[in-house]
């Protein structure tokens, strides 16, 4: 991080923390105390919360960690705040989190618990887990296999058809006449395809020529066409990238669930965290995805997914890097990056394999 980004960060921390009126932070200490008193039978004023100022913000929200203690009892929440979310979605989150557990409480294990929603404020509770970012901690191959296992059975793991279920199908999602769940893959790749191409417009408005030239990469009315059946839909994270898995020595956590779960295509998150991978440009980046799709895919990956997800993991990219530049942290050494990390992406093979070969090396 340069100087700049650092001082940038410090002035948006410091913005956001000035939002958090000490009204705001003292009705959130009560709900807590009244949440935590009700969780552990014991009177709300023997109940003590911590919340420091400082925040960490992110494009998904604001995140504070509160404190929570009496007695015998100790627990560390992260207090998600959004204050631009829908309402809606706030409290979808939660009841959705709920029904998952209700139903599959053993996979739902690697997933932080959702304690509370308060649609008024914009605010998730979730209980704090332990653990570095996988991107700080990518050696731990092992720890990477096992998540692709859970990810694997988390993308299979279809429940009976419900109501419930209903509510959480995805729009694109229909349940056939075999109680099976499929997904409409080739309008959900429709749609990366036309935000990838306005990604790529805008950064050639930017300066940046070679953005036009991704579609050289790929014969994408062929993918179009071979996305028209049917796939097999199943639950997806929606956002699922090194930095949102939370490694240990020995186990991990997926953290900044939204309205997952949510059901739609699989393949979309296998995409995002490879293209995440990419970005990260190291060595460490294929080896971990190494480790990761040869769990996934056992019996290797054949090429028509291979190429799809690479194409999703490209749009994925574009979107990314335009973001990027137009932040207004980003100075003339940040645009610079920006152009080489396209370069880089126009002029790989593939991402997938790009990522292959730096595990081979």
């Amino acid at each position: 991080m340069t100087v700049l980004q650092a001082t940038v960060q410090l002035i948006r921390d410091a913005s956001a923390a000035a939002e958090v009126t000490p009204t705001l932070r003292a009705r959130w200490a009560q709900r807590l105390r009244d949440l935590f008193a009700d969780r552990w039978q014991v009177p709300a004023a023997n109940v003590d919360v911590r919340i420091p100022r400082r925040l960490r913000v992110g494009a998904g929200g604001r995140m504070l960690r509160g404190l929570v203690r009496a007695a015998d009892h100790t627990a560390a929440v992260r207090i998600k705040w959004c204050p631009q979310a829908d309402p809606v979605a706030i409290e979808a989150s939660v009841v959705n989190q709920r029904w998952w557990r209700g139903w599959n409480s053993p996979l739902a294990a690697a997933i932080p618990e959702t304690l509370a929603g308060w649609t008024d404020d914009r605010v998730l509770v979730i209980e704090e887990r332990p653990g570095l970012p996988l991107d700080a901690a990518d050696e731990r191959l092992d720890v990477v296999q096992r998540l692709a296992a859970w990810m694997r059975t988390y993308a299979h793991a279809t429940p009976p058809a419900s109501p419930e279920l209903q509510a959480r199908l995805g729009s694109a999602v229909r349940l056939n006449d075999d109680r099976q769940l499929t997904v409409d893959a080739h309008a959900l790749l429709k749609l990366r395809v036309s935000a990838a191409e306005a990604a790529a417009d805008e950064l050639q408005q930017l300066g940046f020529a070679a953005a036009q030239s991704w579609r050289q990469r790929f014969d994408v009315e062929s993918l179009l066409a071979a996305s028209t059946a049917p796939q097999p839909a199943g639950f997806v994270h929606g956002d699922f990238k090194p930095g949102n898995v939370l490694v240990t020595d020995r186990d991990f956590s997926i953290i900044d669930w939204w309205v997952s779960p949510c059901v739609s295509w699989p393949l979309t998150d296998v995409a995002t965290f490879a293209g995440n991978l990419w970005l990260m440009n190291t060595l460490s980046a294929g080896r971990v995805w190494d480790a990761f799709a040869r769990t996934y895919y056992p019996a290797s990956i054949d090429p028509t997914t291979a190429v799809m997800l690479d194409l999703i993991a490209t749009t994925m990219c574009l979107g990314f890097l335009a973001r990027r530049v137009r932040h207004p942290a980003c100075h003339l050494l940040e645009r610079r990056r920006c152009g080489q990390t396209l370069t880089r992406l126009i002029d790989t093979k593939t991402c997938i394999g790009a990522l292959e070969n730096e595990s081979g090396r």
